[in-house]
């Protein structure tokens, strides 16, 4: 049984993704490691959705990109996860 088929891809992408999302923007910088454990998250959630959902994802992340300067790093992180998640199956 793969992850995908026990939590649906719209649970995934409507429900978790935006309470993950809102870890990184919510929290203080003495709490680095949530953060960080957000960013691996995401990262783990879009390598199990269908292409249009982590293609949405990484739109999504580029443009905060310029509407939330303050978050460059985490941002990028964030990118980085997601690109380096994506199966080139």
């Amino acid at each position: 049984l793969q992850t995908s088929q026990i939590i649906p891809n719209s649970v995934l992408s409507r429900i978790l993704l935006p309470l993950i999302i809102h870890i990184i923007y919510e929290t203080d910088n003495e709490k680095h490691n949530l953060v960080e454990e957000a960013v691996i998250c995401i990262g783990e959630i879009s390598k199990i959705l269908p292409w249009g959902s982590y293609l949405s994802i990484f739109k999504q992340f580029l443009r905060l990109l310029k509407k939330k300067p303050e978050f460059e790093k985490v941002i990028v992180r964030v990118l980085v996860s997601i690109v380096t998640s994506f199966s080139f199956d």
